[in-house]
């Protein structure tokens, strides 16, 4: 079993909503349980990256002529947004929580400063990270490998809809194998898409680990946060 004192938890926008709204009760309800049950006796520290995708697509707004960089302006506000829904849910749960920005927000969120980050997440609070890195052109994966490796944080989850890292896609081929562990160069060399190749190759040399994992699955986050062995995990090679 592995275990880890911090965490970061990447999830995408998708999860707070569904095909029928841009906010689903519901799926809100599910996410929010799942973090109050595993970080129920979790003492280390644990932030998360949220994305927009739920609000703001940005290949859905390409095709309407606008230009990339407006459509990462767009896809931050957007993390804004979903980074205050869940902080207030996770409040209302009695978690201790405080969305971060990477740029300025009014007083409607905290500016990110690596120190003050440092000192919320050794006092015990959970921090929603929002507006990416504050420019256009970086993911929320590479945002994430970023804060995690920026505030000294051993692993990032990232939450998806599968078990984990397959050879090809599990929802065409009946024959999909699942890789239980990666080292970096094996899932460059074989391009899998799970995480942006600029995410990975930050990882690999600043020694982070990935674990890949199914958080549509009632109990897997808390099982992460335990050190079981769910998903895929990806590493750098011993």
């Amino acid at each position: 079993m592995e275990r880890s004192n911090s965490y970061l938890l990447k999830l995408s926008g998708e999860i707070l909503g569904d095909e029928a709204s841009v906010f689903s009760p519901d799926k809100i309800q599910y996410i929010t349980q799942e973090l109050k049950e595993a970080l129920h006796n979790f003492t280390g520290r644990f932030a998360i990256v949220i994305g927009g995708g739920n609000i703001a697509r940005g290949r859905e707004l390409g095709m309407l002529g606008i230009p990339r960089v407006k459509t990462d302006h767009m896809g931050m506000l957007a993390t804004c947004i979903n980074g205050i829904l869940l902080t207030e849910r996770l409040i209302a749960y009695g978690i201790r929580a405080k969305v971060v920005s990477a740029l300025p927000c009014g007083n409607f969120t905290y500016t990110y400063s690596r120190d003050r980050a440092l000192e919320w997440l050794e006092n015990g609070e959970v921090l929603v990270f929002v507006m990416g890195t504050g420019n256009p052109f970086f993911s929320t994966d590479t945002v994430s490998v970023l804060r995690a490796i920026e505030l000294g944080i051993d692993t990032v989850l990232k939450a998806t809809k599968v078990d984990g890292v397959y050879d090809k896609d599990p929802a065409k081929y009946s024959n999909a194998k699942m890789y239980y562990e990666l080292t970096y160069e094996e899932a460059i060399e074989k391009d899998l898409k799970v995480m942006d190749r600029e995410a990975f190759l930050l990882s690999k040399e600043h020694g982070l680990c990935i674990r890949v994992f199914n958080a549509l699955k009632k109990g897997n986050l808390k099982k992460a946060l335990s050190g079981e062995r769910i998903g895929t995990l990806i590493k750098n090679a011993l």
